[in-house]
């Protein structure tokens, strides 16, 4: 028998209450994945990881760097964009890997985050920030973050297109990450930090994006996936813990979820 509306919100709240105990025990640690997916099971509706409730909203009060805080005040953002709870975890992964050059998929937030931490580690406004984006008008509203934070010059944006792939039997819109495209950004950049935010759409979209860079990912490389709470972004999870060198270490409990990845070198067969 299916659950009422009341029920519903009854269990999810359940479920959302017993991954916050989960994340106090592990603190700043991800969730392993296996956790979460025994969670998802018990669940008889969709997306039942994420939050009840809109998640929160980016307050640049509560970002932990001062200079990173100026670059957003005065703005209003939305649920749609990353919140400081997630800017202050990026900050914090990015301080600890220490990455000469970052790649991201979709732009918005992370870009200035990405774009002023580089800045401040080099001196420098080299182009160390390559961010692939499907909206033209979407990158457009980012530069004005970026010129308000001064560092346009560190960000070069690629605008590859759409194309299909296929994904555990369905038909997905991503981003048309052709060897020619790939071989311009990794001409540019070799990253060591990649964070996934895009593309958006209906269904697992973000699934091809891994796969097609692996091949060219300098290793060790770190990669963190945006909302992998959400029932799509658990499926690729899924699916990429298959992948040779790529291991799961799971997901922290900040907004719909930040899923962390590590890329070593594949076993040799």
């Amino acid at each position: 028998m299916k659950l009422n509306a009341i029920g519903h919100e009854v269990a999810r709240g359940g479920y959302v209450a017993a991954m916050m105990m989960a994340a106090s025990v592990f603190r700043d640690k991800p969730l392993p994945l296996p956790l979460l997916r025994f969670g998802r099971s018990l669940a008889p509706f969709d997306n039942a990881l994420t939050p009840r409730k809109a998640v929160s909203v980016l307050e640049p009060r509560l970002i932990d760097d001062s200079g990173m805080r100026r670059a957003f005040e005065g703005k209003t953002f939305d649920e749609w964009s990353l919140d400081h709870e997630a800017i202050n975890r990026l900050r914090q992964r990015f301080l600890q890997i220490g990455p000469d050059s970052v790649l991201e998929f979709g732009s918005g937030v992370s870009t200035v985050v990405f774009s002023y931490l580089l800045r401040e580690r080099f001196a420098d406004d080299a182009p160390r920030l390559v961010s692939v984006e499907q909206s033209a008008d979407f990158a457009g509203r980012t530069e004005t973050l970026l010129a308000r934070s001064g560092s346009r010059k560190a960000v070069q944006f690629e605008f590859p297109g759409m194309a299909d792939y296929e994904f555990e039997g369905e038909t997905v819109s991503s981003y048309n990450l052709s060897d020619e495209v790939l071989g311009r950004v990794f001409s540019a950049i070799r990253p060591s930090l990649i964070f996934i935010d895009g593309p958006f759409g209906a269904g697992p979209v973000r699934a091809p994006v891994l796969p097609r860079i692996l091949p060219y990912l300098t290793w060790p490389a770190t990669v963190i996936l945006d909302d992998a709470l959400r029932d799509n972004e658990m499926r690729i999870l899924e699916a990429w813990s298959a992948l040779p060198g790529v291991s799961v270490k799971g997901i922290s409990l900040i907004r719909k979820g930040l899923a962390e990845l590590t890329v070593t070198p594949p076993p040799r067969l």
